[in-house]
């Protein structure tokens, strides 16, 4: 590994000769990782992540990029690598991922696609489903190639078609341009798909435009008694705080397939409406799901921080901290939540630079740690600094900046917390509580 990281810095070394550096240092990654940890790469720790990710970087470099390729044993084993982890190494956001790792998957996507003979000796039946390449496409925001691959396939469009409508409409609505979203998933709608109905409700909502979601609720027709549209329907009468519709909203959802987001749904209705034991109860169902547990757990863990059920929430934030799929971040903000309820604050700043150390540069992980130290009244440069780092990577996402507005209002920087508190409402025109917070800001900017 040396010698190959010695050759990769010469600027004398020949185009074969760092193939095969790039080859020599796959092998080199790739033997720390299964050092780490052997076994199903979702239950990987992060060091190992880290290695896999640098391995499946050279092996793409070595053996799947243009130019001479590398042959020999080093060959299969990195064919065998990459399908083992593909999965591993393509969940997520694409935000999450850095620029040299989407380009990675970029290319490693084709390849699996259009080279399923390259790997018929190492068990590799043939090419992924394509709705799974659509929706790794669109996940890296490549969205006019997926269009064209759509646009060339044969039997079978329409279902394709539908899927990529649903997760372009997905994708646009997590990068905030709503009139774009919601034109994909009103053609997925049309296409029959129930969850291009259902994202289309939840996109309205998270919008501000109560109304129209409402009435998109009312123009499903046979749709609307569906446990997706039902979902959305409990998530629309949260926003509206109507919790006694929400609940009936999510029982109806449960009472179809009893699935787990159900139970949640129906946990965090019975919470805002007081009875917390029974909203633990149902939310606890979920804990095991791989999807929504972590989510499940921390919002258990706040329910028994409101009802200052201090032991219970312990528990519960050390069932998140021992959770390897959970964010160790989201365990430490909870942590210093709780210091900061029982009026310990000294505690609450030491969990408060936990929580900086393993945030990393995960703007989700990020938003929400600071999200739950606000709300129980956490107020110091750490947070500002985890915020900066999510807008370094989303400069123009509102919510972001209506954090951040609050952040600076509670230190008295009116004018400052007035500038982002703007870009958030400019970004969600309808929102109810951007309005209210930019109004609070104005008044409170007017009476000093």
């Amino acid at each position: 590994a040396v010698e190959a990281a010695k050759t990769l810095s010469s600027e004398k070394a020949g185009w074969g000769a760092r193939k095969r550096a790039h080859a020599e240092m796959f092998g080199f990654y790739e033997n720390m990782a299964n050092m780490i940890w052997i076994g199903n790469p979702d239950k990987a720790p992060p060091l190992c992540l880290y290695f896999i990710r640098r391995a499946s970087h050279q092996a793409r470099l070595a053996f799947f990029s243009r130019g001479p390729q590398v042959r020999g044993s080093l060959l299969r084993r990195a064919q065998t690598f990459i399908l083992t982890n593909h999965d591993k190494l393509v969940e997520g956001r694409w935000y999450r991922h850095p620029v040299w790792h989407r380009l990675d998957l970029i290319a490693l996507t084709g390849y699996l696609r259009r080279h399923s003979r390259l790997f018929r000796d190492t068990g590799f039946s043939g090419p992924e489903k394509p709705t799974s390449t659509v929706e790794r496409l669109v996940m890296l925001r490549r969205f006019k190639a997926a269009d064209r691959f759509v646009e060339r396939m044969g039997d079978g469009k329409a279902e394709v078609e539908s899927s990529l409508r649903f997760h372009q409409g997905r994708a646009l609505l997590d990068m905030e341009r709503w009139q774009k979203a919601h034109t994909a998933l009103m053609k997925g709608a049309k296409m029959g798909s129930v969850a291009a109905w259902a994202m289309l409700v939840s996109g309205l909502v998270e919008q501000g435009n109560l109304g129209a979601a409402r009435q998109q609720i009312s123009n499903s027709g046979a749709v609307a008694k569906t446990e997706d549209m039902k979902l959305a329907e409990a998530f629309l009468e949260r926003r509206h705080g109507n919790w006694k519709k929400a609940l009936a909203a999510a029982r109806e959802a449960y009472n179809q397939n009893r699935s787990l987001r159900a139970r949640r749904a129906v946990g965090l209705a019975l919470a805002a409406l007081g009875n917390l034991e029974q909203s633990v109860v149902e939310l606890s169902a979920a804990f095991s799901d791989p999807t929504i547990g972590c989510e499940a757990r921390s919002e258990a863990a706040e329910i028994y921080l409101r009802g200052k059920l201090f032991s219970k929430a312990n528990k519960t934030i050390h069932g998140i901290l021992a959770d390897k799929r959970c964010p160790l971040a989201w365990g430490h903000a909870l942590l210093a939540a709780a210091a900061q309820k029982e009026d310990m604050k000294e505690l609450a700043q030491l969990q408060s630079r936990r929580v900086k150390y393993h945030a990393g540069w995960d703007p989700d992980v990020c938003m929400k740690s600071v999200r739950i130290m606000l709300d129980y009244g956490i107020s110091n440069p750490i947070m500002s600094e985890l915020l900066k780092k999510v807008m370094n990577r989303r400069p123009t996402w509102s919510k972001a900046h209506a954090l951040l507005a609050r952040i600076l209002a509670e230190n008295g920087l009116l004018r400052k917390a007035g500038v982002h508190a703007k870009v958030a409402l400019k970004k969600k025109p309808m929102d109810p509580a951007y309005r209210a917070l930019y109004s609070a800001i104005l008044k409170a900017e007017g009476d000093d």
